[in-house]
């Protein structure tokens, strides 16, 4: 046990097991100052980096003699600089030598059977020793998995905060989105229901040269005019012959647009969204009225037709005929010079005296059929004088109902 104890507190550090002044100088211990001083000059010359500029040695090589150098130092500091470290260090080492005599006294003077035990003692430290550094580093192989498993557990957990803050974030943006949406909306919708009940005023300033009021307009739409209740009116523009009205219902306001549709001294239009609404239904309603005279236009050629006789639409289709020719030598002699326009307008004013006095004689009740103004082009394109194409169309048009003694006799030769 005591041996024990001794090798335990009398063990050199690593520290000082690895650099040993002394030996780095090639010295004894105990050496004195002189020789120290001595040695590290010797060794300084030998070892000094500029000295050895001029060999061809590999980086290894130089790195190493650097460190040799290096270490020739620190041993001449330590042992001339440092007086009380080197005294505990010569007690150490004189300790230590003491020590080593001391054992090797003994080992010559112990049995065998106490060689082996002391033997074993010294195996079974080792195994001890090792099987703590053992546990030590299990221990701390699972402290450094407990601190990574926490790291990692820390990690998900900031990354779960993460998304549901970033969730948090997209919702409360959609959120926003939706909110601004319908808040738009609602002010589209106020937009229009109040555009609906509003007209825009305009009149002439030559016509009526003192402008209306705001208060003279409101009293003239509810009780003169009978439109309905005003609830403000607002004057528009820098000339002052404008004004907003705005009525309580919107019934009110196509009255009011109706009434000054034909008015020369002051207008009144609809608003925004429903100018543009009415605007369609108008177009929309002028296409269906013609339309519809059309239709009624074309029913009464078809029972006027229906109900002449066949001499009256002989002297009717030669009525046609004559015109449509009297037509062609007109926009002929239009290049002409002016004594060919004036024989042709002699003698399209007799033509058309004759065809007056023809009339008078004809009855009066058959119905009059405009006379088409072109032909089709195929016709055209066949190169056929005027009077030409026009028996070929009476040849298209009457060849189901007259015969073709009939369409020659009433055809001008």
């Amino acid at each position: 046990l005591w041996y024990r104890v001794v090798h335990i507190f009398t063990m050199p550090s690593k520290k000082e097991s690895e650099i040993d002044p002394y030996k780095a100088l090639g010295l004894q211990a105990g050496a004195t100052d002189a020789e120290i001083t001595k040695a590290y000059r010797k060794l300084a010359l030998k070892f000094h980096p500029d000295k050895q500029s001029n060999k061809n040695l590999s980086p290894a090589e130089v790195e190493a003699l650097e460190q040799r150098f290096h270490d020739i130092k620190e041993a001449r500091t330590f042992l001339l600089e440092n007086k009380e470290e080197r005294e505990k260090f010569d007690m150490k080492k004189a300790s230590e030598q003491k020590r080593r005599e001391a054992e090797a006294e003994r080992e010559k003077t112990m049995s065998a059977k106490r060689k082996h035990m002391r033997d074993e003692l010294l195996r079974k430290e080792q195994q001890a020793n090792q099987a703590n550094l053992q546990h030590g580093a299990n221990q701390q192989s699972a402290a450094k998995k407990r601190e990574r498993d926490n790291v990692v557990d820390q990690l998900r957990k900031d990354g779960t905060k993460l998304r549901q803050e970033y969730a948090q974030r997209e919702a409360d943006k959609q959120t926003e989105i939706e909110l601004e949406q319908e808040y738009r909306k609602q002010k589209r919708r106020k937009k229009e229901e109040l555009e609906n009940r509003q007209v825009r005023l305009k009149w002439d300033r030559k016509k009526i040269k003192i402008s209306p009021s705001e208060d003279s307009i409101a009293h003239l739409f509810e009780k003169e005019r009978g439109f309905g209740s005003v609830e403000t009116v607002e004057t528009l523009g820098t000339k002052g012959n404008q004004a907003l009205v705005t009525f309580v219902d919107a019934s009110s306001c196509r009255p009011c647009v109706n009434f000054y549709k034909n008015s020369k001294e002051m207008r009144a239009k609809f608003v925004g969204a429903r100018k543009e609404l009415e605007e369609q239904l108008e177009l929309q309603k002028e296409k269906e009225e013609e339309e519809t005279e059309k239709r009624a236009h074309t029913k009464r050629r078809t029972a006027g037709r229906e109900n002449e006789t066949l001499e009256e639409r002989r002297l009717r289709q030669k009525g046609e005929r004559e015109t449509l020719l009297r037509q062609m030598e007109q926009e002929e002699a239009e290049g002409g010079d002016a004594s060919g326009k004036e024989a042709m307008n002699g003698k399209s004013s007799r033509a058309a005296r004759r065809d007056t006095s023809a009339g008078t004689s004809r009855d009066t009740t058959r119905p009059t059929v405009p006379a088409p103004l072109e032909f089709p082009k195929e016709l055209l394109e066949t190169g056929k004088t005027p009077l030409q194409m026009l028996e070929e169309m009476e040849r298209r048009i009457l060849g189901d109902i007259l015969s073709a003694e009939e369409l020659k006799s009433m055809q001008v030769g």
